[in-house]
């Protein structure tokens, strides 16, 4: 019973079980900060039914702050591989807080277009003595090799940092930031095969460290806090 209404309605006519299925229109309620009452609540005065309204996004305005981490330091540059699915704060956390704050070269193949404008990049901010943060999804082993090669020949310390922001958070977030970024739908099934192509990161691929980051929301703009409250 997600949406609420009682047992009696649920009966139906002649002993047909109907579904209660759906909380569309309690969260459409929500979002717009209207009151909601089912029929039965409204007209009989019945009590509120137990309902589920599933993943509720306002919940994640409560998570603790997640301390990212910081630069290696020394002189020497350094490589830093993301690894999480899309929409999950890579590039959030790629731009501003390893490039701004850090002076980082970010590498983005949404923005370069293949993988070898990427090595390429890296390959010549390594040469020029400048750190990098690698900003794919690098759910593969191969997929992450072509840049640890890159940082074994550059002698360059590799750490990776693995986003885990849970799918259902970034199904969320992939909504908020096609309406506040202009950024591509990403399709579910694109979310099915990065979990199904997945290898968890592993220290004998030569990475130096492996660091896990739970989500923790940040925000640019006011609209996109407002979105993210919405179900």
């Amino acid at each position: 019973k997600r949406a609420g209404r009682g047992p009696a309605w649920m009966r139906g006519g002649g002993g047909l079980i109907l579904q209660d299925s759906s909380c569309v229109d309690r969260k459409f309620a929500l979002n717009a900060g209207v009151g909601f009452h089912t029929p039965e609540e409204y007209f009989l005065q019945q009590p509120i039914a137990p309902f589920d309204l599933g993943f509720d996004p306002a919940s994640l305005l409560k998570l603790p702050d997640t301390a990212l981490p910081e630069p290696e330091r020394g002189s020497h540059p350094e490589m830093i591989v993301l690894v999480g699915p899309p929409a999950a704060g890579k590039s959030t956390v790629a731009q501003r807080h390893f490039a701004e704050k850090h002076g980082y070269v970010r590498v983005n193949r949404d923005e370069l277009k293949s993988e070898s404008k990427c090595l390429k990049k890296c390959e010549e901010s390594l040469a020029a003595g400048e750190c990098v943060v690698i900003d794919n999804t690098n759910p593969t082993k191969v997929a992450r090799h072509a840049f640890l090669a890159l940082a074994l020949a550059a002698n360059v310390p590799v750490r990776c940092i693995i986003l885990e922001t849970p799918l259902e958070i970034c199904f969320h977030l992939n909504m908020v930031r096609e309406r506040t970024g202009g950024v591509k739908h990403i399709p579910a099934v694109a979310y099915n095969i990065y979990r199904s192509k997945y290898e968890e990161p592993d220290s004998s691929e030569g990475f130096s460290e492996i660091v896990k980051v739970p989500f923790s929301p940040s925000f640019d703009v006011v609209e996109k806090k407002t979105l993210l409250e919405h179900t």
